[in-house]
């Protein structure tokens, strides 16, 4: 008796675990052909089903009948570089056609495997998977049928693995409703091959969609959605000929994409409604964006989370560009703002920008703030009083570069950055350029602060018609008003009216001298940007009139006999393009002896740095020891029993 239900419980054990594979062996596609299957056999309802490459080399397609299939689990597994497809054909019309009961994983389907619903029934669940779908990387299931698909979706495997998982929506209607809201894929995919090239896809929901891929949309897809909350694209957004419509009613809907953006010529993005509909460059690394087709109507476009995006063609944006956070490279495709295109930028963040040219149209006796810059932030420009469509880009370079001639009122200009305004037709403005502490290299003094003008090989000052902030730290000039910005006369910089106030190059030159029984010994060191040609050490017995005392080009040490009158010093260098003069901090030597003096370093708010005893011919060559570890800014050095107040400018 006892062997015989050990024999029972065998049997039930092997019937229990049953596996059925694929071997081809009728020769033909056919699932109802018991030559195909191992055991010459048909799968039954408690076998789980296996399509591989085990007993079958090469390609193959599997089609089920026109009757019902029941099975425990099927599982599409093809050899790498292999592809094996199972379809449920349209002359199958039951619902349900298959049945996939499990436990565990009803469905998976591996790289190269597809899994093709045809079903010919235009309404219900034909598939119907009692537990889960898992479509693991690189596998594909394609509904081809208009039947429903809604409790395929609803029980998609998001276990890792499956992130590249291909659901694809391929319905041969004119028109179908598609269940997304709430849900998550890894690939999603819309075609209309199967509608005959032209397809209508509504989506309406409330709740996140997650998409842990790309999501591609084909040639003659129209996507309209009728949501709320965000679309979530962790991979890329393609976009062939079609339409994307993200609105067609008062709901708001977010289109967040991680990676790239392609949309081919003949695309289109709108929205029908009255919310107002958000395409967001989500990535926090290098994004590329590529809009070839055009967008409409009441849909912003806004740049978030740090990393950059680069537009590779050009693009024009009806309603709203908003820069939070990260920068859009726009060197090889422009972006153009409308008339009616507003545009949102924190200045004082200054951490969302356009690093390339910015074109805004149809201003008309307004002002408008264009936050552009460069790898090393903001540096934003306003137009005001503005009429005319205008282009902006901000350089950061050298604008001595340009031209090294200035005019009248013009003392020097920045050697670091510029701007370049042009227009289409006649124009007007007043133009007000930023300033940043310490990458516009210093501004001590608002009132001798200019706005210069680089007209037919000039730099003019264009006044200082207002300005805002304070030294040491952030703000604004602003120019008379302006016009004609023709290549002639489109670039502006910042400049100072007087030579040491202002210095704008963020380029130093530090002097320091020791005295030593009847010499002063010179030392100095320059900044690594600068390619010396020239070096003139100077002096000077009243503080204006300077006269060369050394001149050389390599040597940085200088032995000088000791003066029998008190005067001053002062280093003045010329860069290898000869279009570029720097001075450096000026030292004031007295013939008498030598003593020591206590100094209050403060910042420019007058918290007190440090109170230090020190020579006064030797403070301003310790600061940079005094200043390890402290924040670049302007710095206030106060002796204590003399009245000397010296403005030191820390850079680095």
């Amino acid at each position: 008796m006892s062997h015989l239900s050990f024999s029972i419980l065998l049997l039930l054990s092997i019937s229990a675990f049953s596996q059925k594979k694929w071997d081809g062996g009728a020769g033909n596609t056919q699932w109802n052909n018991a030559l195909n299957w191992t055991g010459n056999a048909l799968p039954s309802t408690t076998d789980d089903v296996v399509l591989d490459n085990s007993l079958v080399v090469g390609n193959y397609n599997v089609v089920f009948p026109a009757t019902a299939v029941t099975v425990k689990s099927i599982t599409i597994s093809p050899a790498t570089s292999k592809a094996i497809e199972l379809t449920l054909p349209a002359t199958n019309t039951l619902v349900p056609g298959l049945t996939v009961t499990g436990p565990g994983y009803g469905m998976i389907i591996n790289s190269g495997g597809t899994f093709r619903n045809s079903s010919g029934s235009t309404s219900g669940s034909t598939v119907r998977v009692t537990d889960s779908i898992r479509i693991n990387n690189d596998g594909r299931y394609v509904h081809n049928s208009a039947s429903g698909h809604s409790t395929n979706v609803q029980v998609l495997s998001m276990i890792a693995g499956t992130e590249k998982g291909i659901m694809e929506l391929d319905i041969p209607t004119a028109s179908s409703t598609i269940s997304i809201s709430g849900r998550t894929f890894g690939k999603f995919v819309l075609r209309s091959t199967a509608a005959g090239g032209t397809c209508n896809y509504t989506a309406a929901g409330t709740s996140r969609v997650n998409i842990r891929n790309n999501l591609e949309i084909g040639a003659g897809v129209n996507f309209n959605l009728n949501c709320s909350d965000t679309i979530f694209v962790e991979g890329d957004l393609l976009q062939d000929a079609g339409t994307i419509n993200l609105g067609n009613s008062t709901r708001s809907v977010v289109l967040s994409v991680l990676q790239n953006i392609t949309q081919n010529t003949g695309g289109v993005i709108t929205e029908t409604g009255t919310g107002i509909q958000t395409i967001l460059m989500n990535g926090a690394s290098f994004q590329l964006m590529t809009f070839r087709g055009t967008i409409l109507n009441q849909v912003g476009l806004v740049k978030n989370a740090g990393g950059t995006v680069l537009s590779k063609s050009p693009i024009s944006l009806p309603y709203k560009l908003g820069l939070k956070n990260g920068r859009i490279v726009t060197s090889q495709g422009l972006i153009t703002l409308q008339s009616g295109c507003t545009i949102e930028a924190d200045t004082l963040l200054a951490n969302g920008y356009i690093d390339g040219p910015l074109k805004k149209d149809g201003l008309s006796n307004q002002s408008f703030l264009f936050p552009v810059g460069s790898t090393s932030g903001m540096r934003w420009i306003q137009l005001r009083n503005a009429t005319g469509n205008f282009t902006v880009e901000y350089f950061r370079t050298d604008p001595g570069t340009l031209s090294s001639n200035n005019g009248s009122g013009i003392h020097h200009i920045s050697s670091v950055e510029y701007w370049d305004v042009t227009t289409t037709g006649s124009s007007s403005a007043t133009v007000r350029l930023s300033f940043v502490h310490p990458n516009s290299g210093g501004v001590t003094n608002l009132s001798t602060l200019r706005v210069a003008r680089l007209i037919n090989g000039i730099w003019e000052d264009a006044g200082n018609a207002g300005v805002a902030g304070t030294p040491g730290s952030d703000g604004w000039v602003s120019s008379n008003a302006a016009g004609g910005f023709s290549a002639n006369s489109k670039s502006f910089a910042l400049a100072s009216a007087m030579g040491l106030e202002n210095p704008l190059p963020l380029s130093s030159i530090i002097l320091r001298a020791v005295r030593n029984n009847t010499t002063i010994n010179f030392s100095w060191m320059t900044g690594s940007d600068i390619d010396l040609k020239r070096i003139e050490l100077q002096r000077s017995y009243d503080g204006v009139n300077y006269f060369t005392i050394y001149a050389g080009n390599g040597r940085n040490t200088f032995s000088y006999a000791m003066e029998t009158r008190d005067a001053f010093y002062r280093l003045k260098a010329e860069n290898s393009n000869a279009v570029k003069s720097y001075l450096s901090n000026i030292l004031f030597i007295q013939a008498k002896p030598w003593q020591l003096s206590t100094f209050v370093i403060a910042d420019i708010s007058g918290r007190i740095i440090k109170i230090v005893k020190q020579y006064p011919e030797l403070i301003i060559g310790s600061m940079r020891d005094y200043l390890i570890g402290a924040r670049p800014g302007i710095y206030i050095i106060k002796e204590i029993q003399g009245n000397n107040v010296i403005k030191y400018i820390k850079q680095w």
